[in-house]
Parts: C-alpha cells; structure tokens; sequence
C-alpha cells in the first residue's frame, strides 16, 4: 500500500474535524510506509491538520486539492454535481496511482452515484466509504416524497460494486442492516475512531466527599429536550443532591430545559477548551438518546464522555446496550425515565465511590476499542486480507 487518498466531500471548516482525524491516524497507523492525501475543504483540512499536531501525530499533511464542499438543496442537482466530483475524484487517484481511496463521509445521493461511477470503470481503485446519520432513512423517509427515488434506501439497494466496501460504526448498524435485507455483503465494521486527550483517570470526584453531584448534558441536543426538561425539573431543588451543567448547548431553543440550565447555550457550540473546563466540573454525564436514531449512528458524545472518564445515567438504546455488553456497566441504564428517575435518586442518596470507580475502569476497557493504533489491525482486514503480502 503506497498511496491512499481520504476524501471529505461534505464537512467545513470544524465539522466532522475530531473524526477525521481520528481516522486518518488510524490509516496511518494500519499502513504506516504509505503516503497519505487528505482532500477537504480548506478550513477543514486546516482544522483537522492542528488537532493531529495537537495529538503529537506525526502524519505529513501535505497540500491537496481544496474540495468546494457546498451542494445545492435540490436533490436532484446535488445528484448531478455529486456524480461530477465523484468522476473527477476516481479519475485523479487513478492519475496518482492511489492503492486506495476513503471517502470519510457520504450523503445520500453521493453514495448511489459512487456506486455508478465504480460499477463503471474497468479497474478501480480500492475504495472505501464512511456511512454516518443517512441510514436513520432507512426507518423513516422524509416528507418530500419527491426525493425518495434518490433516498437512502434506493442507496443501499443498488447492488454496491466489488472495489467498494462501506463501513458502519457499529455491531448494531451492521445488524439492522441485515434485519431490513440491507446488507449485500459490501458492508464491514470499524468502531468509531477517536483520539482521546486525557490520558490517566482523574482524581476521585467532587461529590465522593459528600458534595452535590454534577451531572452533565453532552452534544448539540436537539433531541429529547421535553424528557431532559422533565427529569430534571424533578431534581431542581437543592435538597436533591444534585445539580446540572449544559457541556453541549441546544441546538433548537427549548425554554422549559433552557430555565434549568445555568448559562444555557441556544444554537452556540463551545470550544474546545470550554468543552474541557466544563466536563473537568460534572461528575456524570446524562444522556437520554433518540433509540432509533442510535440504531443508525454512533455518538460522539458518549465518546466525549470517555475522553473525560465520566461514568453516567442512560436511557437504553441500541448502541448503548451493545457498548454495555462489550465493555461493562460505564455508569447507570434504564428502560424508562421513571426507572432512571429512581436510579438517580438512590445515587443522590448514596453516592458510591466503590461503583464510580468500577464505572471507570469500564470505560479504561472500552476506550481501547476506539484507539487509532488499537483498530489499525481490523482496518488492514478490511482493505488488505492478506497484509503484510499486499504490495
């Protein structure tokens, strides 16, 4: 393997830059002789170039061709223009003699007119594609029915071409692709990769001695705001034990959870160093997840969560379920609010320390699985099956 070419055809400037990253110190690591080419949106490339250099990943990011990554709303435009840089992506790793080419993310329309142009052409390069939120289509089809012909599920179901694998995040997407007949063989899957800055477990928290708990709210939420609202609303009062801290902000306004939340950030991300202030504050992290909507992706917010060693309290979902039984109990679970009402309310009572650190030692046990260097192997097993005689 001597050249490899990472495509992100969609992301700007910070978007999506943490998973980037991670992946490319993950090809890295899988193939370390090869030279790498990172094609992005030029803020992006930019954005994902400091966080390796921040990372102490040494992967020479050397000028690429800048990707003009805006598409128009129509889908039936989009689907054009996208089939036009598809062409012209395939063409020029052909032209560098790329051995392999990883698109990092794809929409919809991307991935059907990717398997058009492979299908097409005589020898194609290895090719790997990077499949995120889309497949939630698979379980809902939006309302402009107009659109379905290019939807997700016309996507999946044209036959995917033998240069092409797709990669899902997760166990669980893999299995409810094969539920619903989705998976035609070309899919394989690599967790979710991350490079995790805090290095060793923290001290032991705040609360252990007797203080409040603080509990964390992750991500852009924009999901679940009425269920967030109504436990915490249950556990406003001082006496509960408890308080909460928005690490994330609201990515859609919701003025019961916003009146709950001090500091309460509408449509406003945090940096990354407020990010890390902020979860350095909170003992656990509360995370009540969209089930469906778990089948399909994988959350970088629980990621986050480990990154901080922060146990936390869980609406069970897919995903969490499957996280739960490969790496152990990394905090609390619960099939209902109710049952996660009570949960909390014995934990605000009777704090263990004994549990907290088992708690941890779970998550010590399930950041190995997202470690570039820890899925370099299952990567080359994907691309390469019989590496190191690859050529």
């Amino acid at each position: 393997m001597k050249k490899i070419v990472v495509v992100e055809p969609q992301c700007l400037a910070f978007e999506h830059a943490q998973f980037n990253a991670a992946l490319l110190a993950t090809i890295a690591n899988a193939f370390p002789q090869a030279g790498i080419s990172f094609w992005a949106d030029a803020r992006h490339h930019a954005e994902v170039a400091l966080l390796l250099r921040e990372a102490g990943v040494g992967i020479p990011m050397p000028d690429s061709p800048a990707i003009e990554a805006h598409w128009p709303r129509n889908q039936w435009r989009c689907l054009i223009r996208e089939h036009r840089f598809n062409q012209r992506v395939m063409a020029n790793a052909q032209g560098e003699s790329a051995d392999l080419v990883v698109f990092s993310s794809i929409s919809n329309t991307a991935l059907l007119s990717l398997k058009l142009v492979l299908g097409r052409m005589d020898s194609p390069p290895r090719t790997l594609a990077f499949v995120h939120s889309i497949l939630a289509g698979l379980s809902r089809r939006g309302k402009r029915f107009w659109n379905w012909p290019l939807g997700i599920r016309t996507a999946v179901s044209v036959p995917t071409p033998p240069a092409l694998t797709l990669i899902g995040l997760s166990g669980t997407i893999l299995r409810s692709l094969a539920e619903l007949h989705y998976d035609d063989g070309g899919w394989a899957h690599l967790d979710h990769p991350y490079i995790f800055s805090s290095p060793s477990l923290p001290r032991e928290p705040a609360c252990a001695g007797g203080r409040t708990i603080a509990v964390g709210l992750l991500g852009a939420l924009r999901r679940s705001q009425e269920q967030y609202a109504e436990l915490i609303g249950d556990f406003s009062g001082s006496a509960s034990g408890f308080r909460f801290a928005l690490v994330g902000h609201l990515a859609t306004p919701y003025p019961a959870l916003a009146r709950l939340l001090p500091d309460a950030r509408v449509y406003q991300p945090v940096s990354y160093a407020a990010f890390a202030s902020l979860m350095r504050g909170v003992d656990y992290v509360l995370m009540l997840p969209d089930r469906d909507h778990h089948r399909w992706a994988v959350s970088c917010a629980l990621l986050d969560a480990y990154n901080h060693f922060k146990p936390g309290f869980f609406l069970n979902t897919p995903l969490v379920r499957e996280y739960r039984e490969r790496f152990g109990d990394f905090g609390y679970f619960a099939d209902s609010l109710q049952e996660l009402r009570t949960i909390m309310a014995r934990v605000g009572r009777h704090f263990s320390p004994e549990e907290y650190r088992s708690q941890q030692d779970a998550i010590c046990r399930a950041r190995n699985h997202f470690e570039p260097a820890c899925l370099a192997p299952r990567l080359r097993s994907i691309v390469a099956p019989d590496w190191p005689h690859t050529s």
